[in-house]
Formats: C-alpha cells, sequence, structure tokens
C-alpha cells in the first residue's frame, strides 16, 4: 500500500492521547464528507449556484455519448462575450439574432482530459452523484493529507488536528466548499500530495523506491489531465525542488527531471492544439500596461495577500526553499484577473490551484519549527515542550487570520461571521429548518416552477445567474440574453419595474456612463416588447416571456 511516509521515519508507537486524537480525526473528516456531500449533491440535483456547475454536469452526461467533452452552455457565452463591456451604442446597434448554435468542445479551452473516466464513472452513479463525490473528498482530502503528513513527521497529534482546523477555516476551503463545482477542485488533493511527495524526495537521503516513483507518476498524470495550469504548477515545484535543494539523492534528481521534461511535452503539445479567444486576451493583457496594473491591484489583493501570507511566513522562517516555491505558485493569481475573482472570489473554482500549496509551505514550516533535535524530540526530552508551545502560539495567530479576518473588501477589517458561516449553515439551511425559511429552498422552488413552465426541448434565452442545470435537464438550447431575442421561443430574465409602472429588463453589462448603461436597458427592452414577446409568469425579480 502506498504512503506519504519518508523513507527515514522511526516506527514509533503513538501515544494512547495521539491515538485518541487520531480516532477524533477520522470521525471529524467523516463527518465534514458527509456534510459536503449533502450540500453538494442537493446543489448539482437542483441547479443551485452557477454556470460553470452546470457546464460540468453537462459535459459528464455529454461526453460518454457524443465521445467529445461538447456544451451548449460554453457556446452561449461564447455567443455573449461580444456583448461584455460593449459600448452602449454598437450594443443597441449590434443584430442579436445571429450567433452560432454548435456546441462547444471544453478542451479546445482548457485540457479537462479527467472528464473522460469521470463521464465513464456518470453512467453507473450518475452525473450528480459523481460531481458530489469528486468535489466533497477533493475539500476532505485537504486536511486528511496534511494530518497524514505531519503525523509521518512524529509532529504530536493535537499539532496535526490544530493545522488540519486551519485548513478548513481558511477562506479558500471554508467558503470554496459553499461554491462552483468544476474540475478545478479536483486538482487540490494531487497537488498536495505531489508538493510533499517532491520535499520527501529532495529532503531524505534515501533513495525513492519503484513504488513511490509509480505514486508520483500517476499523481501527476491525473493533476495534468485535471487542468493545464495545474501540469504547469506541477512542474514549477518539481523544478522549484531540484534547483533549491542539492542535496538530494541523484536518482531522486532524476526522476524528477524526467517526470519534469513530461509535464513539459504534455503542455507544449496541449498548446500547439489549443485555440483559446479567451487565454489570447488574458495574454495581451500582459503587454498593456494600465490594464495589467488595474489586473494586480484590486482590491481583493489586500485579501489574497492577508489569508495566505501566514502559511509562507511559518515556512519563511523554518524552510526559505519550501515558502519561495508556494510564493510563486500564488503568482497568477496576482498578475491575472477575471472581474477580481481570482483574488477574493473564494466562491470561484480560481482559487483551487494555489491553495494546497500554501498547506504544503504551511506543513513544512510547522515541521521545521518542530524538528530541533529529532532524537530529543522523539524521545520527548529537552527541546519538546518549548518548541509545542511556539507551534500553538503561530498556528493560533494564522488560525485568528484565517478566522476573524474579513474576507471581502480592500481595507482588513475583523469580523465573527465565520462563527454562523461553514458547511453547517447550508445543510441546515437546505435539510433541517422550515421550507418556508430556507432561502435554498426558495431559489429551487421558483427554478422548479419557472423551468415547468417551459416545454422541453424548447428554446429558450436566460440571464444568469438563473438555475442554468434546470434547462439542460429539460434539453432546451439555450442563450443568454440578449442573444436570440426574437429567436427564442422563451425569454428568462431579469427585470425592474420603472415608476411609471413600465418594465425594464438587464442585458449583460456594458461599458459607459449610468446613462448609457440606461441606453442600453432601454433599447433591449424595446427589443424584446417589438419581437412580440409576452409575458408568461413573473416570480421575484425574473420573468418568463413567450414569443
Amino acid at each position: 500500500m502506498f504512503s506519504l511516509k519518508p523513507g527515514n521515519s522511526k516506527s514509533v508507537r503513538a501515544p494512547l492521547s495521539g491515538r485518541v486524537i487520531d480516532v477524533a480525526m477520522c470521525l471529524f473528516l467523516l463527518g465534514m464528507l458527509g456534510l459536503l456531500y449533502a450540500y453538494t449533491f442537493w446543489k448539482a440535483h437542483h441547479g443551485i449556484g452557477d454556470t460553470d456547475t452546470a457546464f460540468f454536469l453537462d459535459v459528464l452526461e455529454n461526453t460518454w455519448h457524443l465521445g467529445l467533452p461538447t456544451t451548449s452552455a460554453v457556446r452561449a457565452f461564447l455567443n455573449v462575450y461580444p456583448f461584455i463591456l460593449m459600448d452602449p451604442d454598437k450594443f443597441c446597434a449590434i443584430d442579436q439574432t445571429q450567433f452560432s448554435t454548435i456546441p462547444a468542445n471544453i478542451l479546445l479551452g482548457h485540457a479537462n482530459l479527467i472528464v473522460y473516466p469521470l463521464s465513464a464513472l456518470a453512467q453507473w452513479l450518475g452525473a450528480e452523484r459523481v460531481a458530489a463525490i469528486s468535489t466533497a473528498s477533493a475539500f476532505v482530502a485537504l486536511p486528511a493529507i496534511s494530518y497524514l503528513f505531519l503525523r509521518r513527521r512524529n509532529v504530536p497529534a493535537f499539532l496535526c488536528l490544530f493545522f488540519s482546523v486551519i485548513v478548513c477555516l481558511h477562506p479558500a476551503w471554508r467558503i470554496a466548499t459553499e461554491g462552483w463545482i468544476y474540475f478545478d477542485r479536483l486538482f487540490m488533493p494531487f497537488a498536495l500530495a505531489f508538493a510533499f511527495l517532491m520535499h520527501d524526495a529532495f529532503t531524505n537521503k534515501e533513495v525513492m523506491g519503484r513504488s513511490r516513483m509509480i505514486l508520483v507518476v500517476v499523481i501527476a498524470a491525473i493533476g495534468a489531465m485535471i487542468h493545464e495550469r495545474g501540469a504547469l504548477l506541477m512542474l514549477v515545484v518539481a523544478l522549484g525542488h531540484a534547483i533549491l535543494y542539492r542535496s538530494a539523492p541523484r536518482r531522486n534528481v532524476l526522476f524528477v527531471l524526467a517526470v519534469s521534461a513530461a509535464l513539459m511535452a504534455y503542455l507544449a503539445v496541449y498548446s500547439v492544439l489549443q485555440h483559446n479567444v479567451d487565454n489570447a486576451e488574458v495574454y495581451k493583457s500582459f503587454f498593456d500596461l494600465p490594464r495589467f496594473l488595474n489586473n494586480v491591484f484590486r482590491p481583493g489583493l489586500v485579501k489574497l495577500i492577508a489569508f495566505n501570507l501566514p502559511f509562507i511566513l511559518l515556512a519563511a522562517l523554518f524552510n526559505w526553499r519550501a515558502a519561495l516555491i508556494a510564493g510563486i505558485t500564488i503568482f497568477p493569481n496576482v498578475i491575472v484577473s477575471i472581474g477580481g475573482a481570482e483574488k477574493d472570489g473564494w466562491i470561484t473554482h480560481y482559487h483551487s490551484f494555489y491553495f494546497p500549496f500554501v498547506i504544503y509551505a504551511g506543513a513544512v514550516g510547522l515541521t521545521g519549527l518542530l524538528a530541533a533535535r529529532r532524537d530529543q524530540y522523539d524521545a520527548g526530552t529537552q527541546g519538546r515542550w518549548p518548541r509545542s508551545l511556539a507551534a500553538v502560539v503561530m498556528l493560533s495567530l494564522i488560525g485568528a487570520v484565517v478566522s476573524f479576518l474579513n474576507p471581502y473588501g480592500p481595507d482588513l477589517s475583523w469580523r465573527t461571521a465565520f462563527i454562523k458561516e461553514g458547511l453547517w449553515r447550508p445543510v441546515n439551511d437546505l435539510y433541517v429548518i422550515d421550507p418556508k425559511f430556507s432561502s435554498n429552498r426558495y431559489e429551487t422552488d421558483r427554478a422548479d416552477r419557472l423551468v415547468a413552465a417551459i416545454p422541453a426541448g424548447a428554446s429558450v434565452t436566460f440571464m444568469p445567474p438563473f438555475n442554468v442545470w434546470k434547462l439542460f435537464r429539460n434539453h432546451n438550447s439555450i442563450q443568454i440574453f440578449p442573444v436570440g431575442t426574437g429567436v427564442s421561443e422563451y425569454l428568462l430574465v431579469t427585470f425592474e419595474k420603472k415608476a411609471d409602472g413600465g418594465i425594464m429588463f438587464d442585458p449583460v453589462g456594458v461599458v459607459g456612463s449610468p446613462e448609457g448603461h440606461l441606453k442600453a436597458r432601454q433599447c433591449v427592452t424595446d427589443k424584446v416588447w417589438a419581437a412580440g414577446y409576452k409575458p408568461v409568469m413573473e416570480i421575484n425579480h425574473y420573468m418568463l416571456l413567450r414569443r
């Protein structure tokens, strides 16, 4: 059986208190897994969440039957993309009835090759169960792998548990568990295991065995299949260890360089095959200095740094190499921005890539703090308790930051709302409290009623963030408002009632003054009425119209 245990670890029988904490940790992880699965399955089944979740579920169902991971949702977003941030005058003049209906292949955007085995599983378990199981397991694996890594290094069990709980309090875990279900989430446990294995390969004096090498290859392969950015970050971590650590056995170095070469070849082949206009736009922003600086210095940058710096500083005090490697993995989130999601959009999947390496840095820093003289530490004599006390103080400071620092906004304000947050809140909302007081069940009921009024297979133009998965399960062809206005049979859009009793619809965002934005809203409203749409139903701020 494979293990993350380093080759030169001593086999020391854990004291009774340590074994009790081990059992408590197992129960904690099982409880978190159950809560996460319950919540994630509800979101997937009822379509609660964002359109990326719908992409994920749609391709899981389509890939097995079509042979390619295609989804009409991605095509809909490519169709509406030119309308986003468009000048109001151009927005009003452009023809909104001309668009492509060919489903888009997600592999042209990202190397989500993991979709093939997941799609096969979905034929057996169902797309929603696969999404819930894989996502819940990916999150729970982070504290589990961290705990195992630290325990294998004879770190006291209570410190291992403390560190694992802090991992769960970080907003990239605590808030992210309530967010998007997507491929990127699945990268996290493989990234963390890969980083720990690289650390072992270059800090232990023993040559890697065949089983350990096979484990590294399997983890690297799966991580690369999830996303090309994952392959790139694993390459950075592998080369970072090879360059910064000089005392590793030659065989270990050569093996890691071979894995790095394979990752580089994979990235080179994919970059030749990939044709993604959106990514091209991101690359162009690097050469537009005002745009680049605006992307970097978004308000959320302060929070991105504040929540991750304590882990990196802990590593920097005792292992600057691990701190440097982790810092490099955060860099893409600093220089790239899609509406600021990479900075403090914790519910989005853009925080899935660097977070495991931040955990790695903190865990390595903790082992560095405790590794005074290993023989004394293992024997429980001098040096153990002073260093354990120092570790408690440092972990308490990190825990205070991730727990009480406001995760949003440009300032470093503090709050205690985290006590009311966490998985217990949405699970309680979905499964326990009276449905009349459940915001999630209200959203579910609203979506059910609106979609039930749309015939299966009808063409629909909708306005996010409507529960688009409902439309996919109803086999509707979709476009995003205002694309398809005048062509789609149904419109499912948000609206606002004016003071004079009239109605104004909300299209995707446009650039310009408030007056210009008002002009865009008015012209698209006029086009809706001119196309002959009539209201069928309205619930809250959503209206369903039919031609």
